[in-house]
């Protein structure tokens, strides 16, 4: 079966680094995009554990040296044959490198040119350093997370913004080359962090500009449905979430626990409910505790009623729906990471009908990968390559080698004997992951680094 790739021939030429544009450049580089990153990858023996949602994986990798004549010129060549070139630095970075848009522009008059910030352009902010955490807060999402006698909360991820952000910038992209196919224009894009949290908190800005108030932090309750929480299960530190939308499903879930306490008729409707939230949660959670937080949201969302056990991150690899789809992929390394040969990585979160997820690869980070690079985009040979790196405007890459960066008997370390389980790693001499599926049911085998496909 072949894998979906419909970007396959579009070169992308990306100035990025930390997490949100390596986000959105890795879909283009797993739909089959030519996507060179400039700038080193991280270091480390978990490199590519610790690289969130390791952002590389597909793509090549260079270090130039901006601060060098030689190594802007070189940029510029490579500019000047890339479909799009985007950066997520502050906005007055590439400017100073003549790597600007009007720059680009003299060079290729239909560039696509992407800046992703964290405040975007013009505004009293545009210059200023972002990371995703601090334009979450910003943006407003944090003020709405938690119960109301708590302070605001974070998201739980320390990149969601970023990727959000990066998903957003990836959409802007595929509009800006469906534009320049029907036009011959190219486009300069300029994407706000900022703008995304707020764009994603959606109907809540204008009602807390109508009433002139914010809406109150009302932790894992709703609104308007009732019940709707989390519930404590068999296990310790074992959860249920669970959420009443209408009265039929009220009706389902005071069937199944059958306790007289529920059976007031009053509580057919949804405004009562929500006045004796408290009494119907310790019935719901007496109730719940009794059952495998699996097999609760099993029996409920056989009832009609909308259910799902709170997952811990390390058991997501491992879910039975997940492993169905085939979402997690065995991303082998080349060298042992830490003593372990692969760990499952996701790809994409959708699957195209008929085709296959494609493979992942490795970030390419090495010194053949950048002369590969070179050759493809500007047929450099290897004496004009090793001369860019003798005069230091190009700088040879490599992976740390396994185990450097990392205390061993830290938490999270190999000492740590749930270290492997919670990650999903596998040590280099065991037997492989088992076989990644689409959705179909047809196999596809996890790729070791190297070659679109």
């Amino acid at each position: 079966m072949r894998a979906y790739m419909p970007l396959r021939g579009v070169r992308i030429l990306s100035f990025e680094t930390a997490v949100s544009l390596p986000a959105g450049t890795r879909i283009f580089a797993d739909l089959g995009a030519d996507v060179v990153r400039v700038g080193r990858p991280a270091a480390g023996g978990g490199r590519l554990i610790a690289q969130f949602d390791a952002g590389g994986v597909n793509k090549c990798a260079l270090v130039i040296n901006l601060q060098q004549e030689e190594g802007r010129a070189l940029a510029r060549r490579l500019a000047a044959v890339a479909d799009i070139v985007c950066n997520n630095f502050t906005p007055k970075v590439l400017k100073r490198f003549g790597l600007d848009y009007e720059a680009l522009r003299a060079i290729r008059p239909d560039v696509i040119a992407l800046q992703l910030s964290g405040y975007g352009t013009p505004g009293p902010w545009q210059d200023m350093p972002a990371l995703g955490h601090c334009v979450e807060a910003a943006g407003g999402m944090n003020a709405l997370i938690g119960a109301a006698d708590d302070p605001p909360l974070p998201s739980g991820s320390d990149v969601y913004t970023d990727q959000v952000s990066g998903r957003y910038a990836t959409l802007a992209l595929v509009a800006a080359l469906d534009h320049r196919r029907r036009t011959g224009e190219g486009q300069y894009i300029d994407l706000s962090m900022y703008e995304t949290v707020v764009h994603f908190l959606g109907d809540l800005v204008m009602q807390s500009a109508r009433e002139g108030r914010p809406p109150p932090r009302t932790g894992n309750r709703d609104a308007h449905f009732a019940p709707q929480g989390v519930y404590p299960c068999l296990s310790e530190d074992a959860w249920l979430a669970l959420s009443v939308t209408d009265d039929g499903e009220w009706r389902a879930l005071r069937g199944l626990i059958n306790d007289d306490r529920l059976n007031d008729p009053a509580l057919d409707d949804v405004a009562e409910r929500h006045r004796r939230h408290d009494a119907i949660d310790a019935v719901i959670a007496a109730w719940t505790h009794g059952y495998a937080k699996d097999e609760a949201a099993t029996l409920l969302q056989a009832h009609g009623i909308p259910a799902g056990p709170v997952q811990q991150t390390s058991d997501v690899p491992y879910d039975a729906q997940v492993v169905a789809r085939g979402i997690f992929q065995p991303l082998p390394h080349p060298v042992p990471v830490l003593g372990y040969g692969a760990h499952p990585h996701l790809s994409n979160a959708w699957a195209v009908g008929g085709r296959a997820r494609p493979a992942l690869a490795e970030v390419r980070d090495d010194r053949r990968a950048s002369r590969l690079v070179l050759r493809r985009w500007l047929g450099l040979d290897v004496a004009e390559v090793r001369r860019l790196e003798a005069a230091g405007a190009l700088q040879a890459t490599s992976t740390a080698a396994p185990g450097a960066g990392v205390d061993p008997g830290a938490e999270g370390g190999p000492a740590d004997p749930d270290f492997a389980r919670r990650l999903g790693l596998r040590e280099a001499s065991a037997a492989p992951l088992p076989e990644v599926r689409t959705v179909d049911g047809a196999g596809i085998a996890a790729a070791a680094g190297g070659g679109r496909r």
